[in-house]
């Protein structure tokens, strides 16, 4: 009130006809008064209004609300017009038609320009970019030197004819003229990846024009609505709650529920759906305005709920009418022969179908309610005869489902009973019929057909050569829908692959795969509770006799072995470094070949080394180790193998003086005994072996015959070295 009141601020207008004079403005030219002016002058005019409507010339004193002289419009003022004028305007003097035109230059006051600054971005330019869709002979709009350009929209106009029951029921402020009104709309391209950019930046905006824009009347609607008889409040922000309203908005309701009509009736689907979707995806008017809502929303919401578009035309019923939100090609026919897809079902289009849901009452239909509710049977059937990239795309859809599978019991209770997967043997079963639950646990009905899963994938082929029957598809890729089965345990399905591995041989790339696997330390492929000494039972190799083995039974090569172990060593065909700590570790060739087999490997040529080499492997763990005592382990004079407590042995029998072979000669005659290999006596007095001496005169001789002179001289001379008493 200060600036109009005492600071007598108002607007300065300046209307010209020819664009010499506004050049003449922009360039400061002097200005005289003009007294004389007719109706057909082309003058410019300069004047600055004061508290509203008094006109005060450039330079003129007149009488202030004081009623002292006062200048209203001074040279200060006319001088910042000019500039003001000059920086906004000389830019556009060759491109823009300003042969004519009137223009207002208004001094703000404090604050004022933020707020008209923000009004400009959040209506002001929005609302004008639409009001030029109506405002037909506006051609160039600028506000603060951005150029406004027209946002096209699909117009469809109506007019209320005078003197009409409807007209005068209405009873509009100006009587004289027909009522025109114009709805508009944007035409939706729903392929695109954000369809709905334009919709929304119109439900930013007014939804009522008159002419421009009603500012406080934003509604979040798709729908423009351009009246010219809207009865609204002097600041031409707002609609009046008022008769005139309240009879006219309905009939502007009306009129989009008979264009919805007409386009039904006459087939014209494409244009049907335009308009469907920009009214279905347009709000209920709110903040205070329920009057609105009853006489405009309402009369609209009433029909789209009884023609709903649909992928095959129309429905009437929202409880037969879903939502698809389920991406692969599979017909409702598997649930309900009754059921129709509601006409949109993009992935681009989810706020569409969001308000369809909400404002339709229309349900949502996935892939997880259409397992759930459909005939096994038939979902069966159609899963078989599916192409390969529509049956993957069924399962992805499953395991991709938002929804919480594992905790939805109806959902676990029908997958478990859809044939959901291929298997090698070229059929399709249901997870019921391939896993039971057995005295607490999980087993494999059908003995050796498995899951593939991580665990077992890069072992797949081997798996098939090994007898097993395996679902073409790793069904870990589809974790949420594993979540649903309970599989058998690692360990039963190594149980299934020992048992195999002993009656199919592999080659040896397929063995050096499997040992690959079952040794990997990435632990999604790794089979849990099987670890080296499981693997080291397995019967995986042969030995160089043809023997299929546990590996950990098997002579590595890692090491060096007699020739005589070479039977019990894996064979070379069967052999990969990989196997190397899984195969016997050296220091168990001992205890698990030669003590074990010692009967069958006794060595009759070059002893000392059979000795030596048996030693030497005894050595590697002798802690551990049993010795051959109770083994024929004793090389005689006679060439053969035989227990310790047969042999009849003294070191002093080695005495250079004596004659070993007359020792063994008496010793084998009369006592009946055995004497060890003189050269293998030395080592045989060491571990396993443990050769003792023992006396001569311990034994009672059994016999005379078979010995001379010479061995009864070599006996009673040993006696005497071991200072034994022969008589």
């Amino acid at each position: 009130m200060r600036e109009l009141t005492q600071d007598y601020k108002g607007p300065i207008m300046f209307s010209w006809s020819k664009k010499s004079d506004l050049v003449n403005l922009m360039n400061h030219a002097s200005i005289e008064p003009e007294d004389n002016i007719d109706d057909s002058s082309d003058l410019p005019y300069l004047l600055k209004l004061i508290l509203t409507n008094f006109p005060a010339e450039p330079d003129e004193t007149v009488k202030d609300l004081n009623f002292r002289d006062k200048v209203l419009f001074d040279d200060t003022e006319y001088d910042e017009l000019c500039r003001y004028v000059n920086n906004s305007l000389s830019q556009y003097l060759d491109v823009d038609n300003l042969n004519q035109g009137s223009l207002f230059f208004i001094r703000l006051g404090e604050g004022k320009k933020e707020l008209l600054d923000k009004d400009y971005e959040q209506n002001l330019k929005i609302g004008v970019e639409y009001s030029l869709n109506t405002l037909k002979g506006l051609e160039n709009v600028k506000i603060n030197g951005t150029q406004i350009e027209k946002v096209p929209l699909k117009i469809e106009s109506g007019v209320i004819a005078k003197d009409t029951e409807t007209f005068n029921r209405i009873d509009p402020e100006y009587k004289d003229d027909d009522i025109h009104f114009s709805i508009g709309y944007n035409e939706i391209d729903f392929t695109e990846e954000e369809p709905f950019k334009k919709v929304e930046a119109l439900k930013k905006s007014p939804t009522f024009y008159k002419y421009f824009p009603l500012g406080d009347e934003i509604h979040q609607s798709a729908i423009f609505i351009h009246c010219d008889s809207l009865s609204n409040e002097a600041n031409r922000r707002k609609m009046h709650e008022d008769s005139i309203n309240k009879e006219l908005i309905p009939e502007i309701a009306r009129f989009i529920v008979n264009l919805l009509t007409s386009d039904r009736s006459h087939n014209n689907v494409s244009r049907f759906c335009q308009l469907y979707a920009n009214v279905l995806l347009s709000n209920a008017p709110h903040d205070n305005s329920d009057w609105l809502k009853e006489v405009y929303y309402d009369i609209i919401q009433d029909y789209l709920i009884t023609s709903i578009p649909t992928q095959n035309g129309f429905g009437n019923d929202s409880n037969d009418v879903k939502i698809k939100r389920i991406k692969t090609n599979i017909p409702l026919s598997v649930v309900n022969d009754n059921y129709q897809w509601f006409k949109w079902n993009n992935e681009n289009l989810d706020s569409l179908l969001s308000a369809a849901k909400d404002k339709l009452g229309i349900k949502t239909f996935d892939i997880v309610d259409l397992i759930i509710e459909a005939d096994i049977s038939k979902l069966n059937a159609w899963i078989a005869s599916v192409d390969d990239a529509t049956y993957k795309s069924f399962l992805n859809e499953i395991n991709t489902t938002t929804r919480n599978l594992y905790s939805n019991t109806k959902f676990k209770e029908k997958i478990r009973n859809v044939k959901l997967f291929k298997f090698s043997d070229n059929c399709f079963y249901a997870y019921d019929e391939l896993v039971m639950q057995k005295y607490g646990n999980y087993v494999f009905t059908r003995e050796k057909t498995i899951y593939t899963t991580n665990k077992t994938e890069d072992i797949n082929n081997e798996l098939i050569s090994l007898g097993f029957v395996i679902s073409d598809i790793n069904i870990d890729t589809y974790d949420k829908i594993k979540e649903c089965f309970v599989l058998p345990k690692d360990k039963r399905i190594f149980e299934l692959l020992e048992s195999s591995v002993k009656d199919i041989n592999l080659p040896i790339a397929g063995k050096r795969k499997l040992i690959n696997h079952l040794t990997t330390q990435n632990a999604e492929k790794k089979l849990t509770d099987v670890g080296d000494e499981s693997i080291r039972s397995l019967y995986l190799c042969h030995n160089h006799s043809g023997e299929l083995m546990p590996l950990c039974d098997l002579i590595g090569r890692k090491y060096r072995i007699p020739s005589w172990l070479t039977d019990y060593q894996i064979k070379s065909e069967d052999y990969f470094s990989e196997l190397d700590k899984f195969l016997m570790p050296e220091k168990y060739v001992y205890s698990n070949i030669i003590y074990k087999y010692w009967d069958n490997i006794l060595v009759y040529k070059d002893v000392e080394d059979f000795y030596k080499e048996t030693k030497r492997l005894y050595d590697q763990n002798a802690d551990y180790n049993k010795t051959l005592k109770g083994k024929k382990y004793i090389y005689t004079e006679n060439d053969e193998f035989v227990a310790l407590d047969d042999v009849i042995y003294n070191s002093k029998m080695l005495n250079e003086s004596l004659n070993y072979k007359s020792l063994n000669n008496v010793i084998t005659t009369i006592y009946e005994g055995k004497l060890p290999k003189k050269e293998v006596t030395a080592i045989l007095s060491e571990e396993p072996f443990g050769l003792n001496n023992v006396n001569i005169c311990n034994y009672i001789p059994t016999g005379e015959n078979g010995v001379d002179f010479n061995d009864i001289q070599n006996i009673l001379k040993f006696c005497d070295l071991n200072y034994e008493t022969f008589f």
